[in-house]
C-alpha cells in the first residue's frame, strides 16, 4: 500500500443511488432505500478543498448521472478546475445519452 500523499485520483461521490443493485459491490450502492445526493455547495467545497494538490479530481457514485443535479455538478467541477485533464468521471452508462454533451464537454 503507498501512502495516501502519493494518490494521483482523488474521487467525490456525489451519490450512493445506482440502477443496479449488484451482490459483488465493494461499496454497497443501490441497496440503499434513502439514497444519498450530496448538495452542489458541499460538493463545491469538497473540490475547492482539493484545488492545491497536484491531483486529478473525479467525480463518481453510485451512478453519478442519477444526481438530480448532475449537470450543475459538473458544471461546477469545470468551473473550478479548468484543466480537462485534471477533471477524471466514472459512470456504468446510465443516462449516458442523456448527458452526452456534458460528459464529453467535462
Amino acid at each position: 500500500m503507498r501512502p495516501i500523499y502519493e494518490n494521483t485520483v482523488v474521487t467525490i461521490e456525489i451519490t450512493n443511488a445506482c440502477w443496479l443493485s449488484c451482490t459483488h459491490c465493494t461499496r454497497h450502492v443501490g441497496h440503499h432505500r434513502n439514497p444519498f445526493f450530496m448538495t452542489p455547495e458541499y460538493f463545491r467545497a469538497a473540490v475547492t478543498s482539493l484545488l492545491d494538490s497536484p491531483c486529478r479530481i473525479g467525480v463518481m457514485g453510485g451512478e453519478p448521472t442519477m444526481h438530480p443535479k448532475f449537470p450543475e455538478i459538473l458544471a461546477i467541477l469545470r468551473e473550478l478546475v479548468p484543466d480537462k485533464m485534471r477533471r477524471d468521471f466514472w459512470s456504468s452508462g446510465f443516462k449516458f445519452e442523456k448527458h452526452r454533451d456534458i460528459i464529453y464537454d467535462t
